[in-house]
């Protein structure tokens, strides 16, 4: 391991994100929301002019995949544990989210840190020998 304290401290940190994750439960991409419906039967309540009212609401879930957008609703005996999937997904990307900023931060004091010594100049001799060549 390093020898430098701030980086012993930064791998600590990630291990325990490491930990995290591993210990996670499923989860799903995506967002719930509840939406109301109107339908396509003529004379339904939903079609009235003066109060039209809506079936529903229903609970939807979106999300985006590889690209691609999906609606799916959710049966209202599942929506307590589709939220709850949803919400071990945001904490998902909450640990990586750390995971990265801390591994960005390890990078600086390691293999990404700033020299303060400029390039080394080229001999004069190994510039004419160049120029001899073309």
């Amino acid at each position: 391991m390093n020898a430098n304290p701030l980086i012993q401290k930064i791998d600590k940190k990630i291990l325990e994100v490491k930990r995290q994750l591993l210990a996670m439960e499923p989860f799903h991409p995506g967002s719930l929301s509840n939406q109301r419906q109107v339908c396509g039967k003529p004379g339904c309540k939903c079609h009235d002019p003066e109060h039209p009212d809506p079936h529903g609401p229903y609970c939807k879930m979106t999300y985006v995949y590889h690209g691609k957008h999906t609606c799916r609703f959710v049966r209202a005996d599942c929506v307590e544990e589709v939220g709850a999937l949803v919400g071990n997904y945001k904490t998902f990307r909450d640990l990586t989210d750390q995971w990265v900023a801390l591994s960005i931060e390890r990078a600086k004091l390691g293999p990404l840190e700033r020299k303060a010594t400029k390039p080394k100049p080229k001999p004069a001799n190994s510039i004419k020998k160049m120029k001899r060549q073309m």
